[in-house]
This record gives C-alpha cells, sequence and structure tokens, in this order.
C-alpha cells in the first residue's frame, strides 16, 4: 500500500451509492394509491350488499318504506 503525503490529494475515493429515498417514497405513494383504490372498492361492495339487503327486508315485509 502507497503512502500519501499528507498535502498530497487523496485518492479517489469510491462513489457512494445513490441513496434508497425516492425508491422508498415511490413505493409508499404506490402503496398508499393501492390502498386507496382497494379502500374505494371495498366501500362500494358493502353499500350494495346493505342496499341489497335492506331490499331483501323489504320484499319480505320485515323493513317499511322508510331510507335508513
Amino acid at each position: 500500500m502507497a503512502q500519501h503525503h499528507i498535502l498530497s490529494p487523496a485518492p479517489a475515493a469510491e462513489a457512494a451509492p445513490p441513496t434508497q429515498l425516492p425508491t422508498e417514497i415511490n413505493a409508499m405513494v404506490i402503496g398508499a394509491a393501492l390502498f386507496y383504490l382497494w379502500w374505494t372498492m371495498n366501500l362500494k361492495r358493502e353499500a350494495k350488499k346493505e342496499q341489497e339487503r335492506i331490499e331483501g327486508l323489504r320484499a319480505r315485509g320485515l323493513l317499511g318504506e322508510e331510507k335508513y
């Protein structure tokens, strides 16, 4: 290993690896978007099930015509 004088330029250091922050942010944004889509579809599915349940109760005469 060669010795360097204190005033001589330092040997070229290896380039630092690129930061992972943009990748992590992108993953978080994609994850949030997917969760939002899943949540919205799930709410629509639940609302449809509830509407079918209410219609079934009305068809059997167990529920009046009031809107709940």
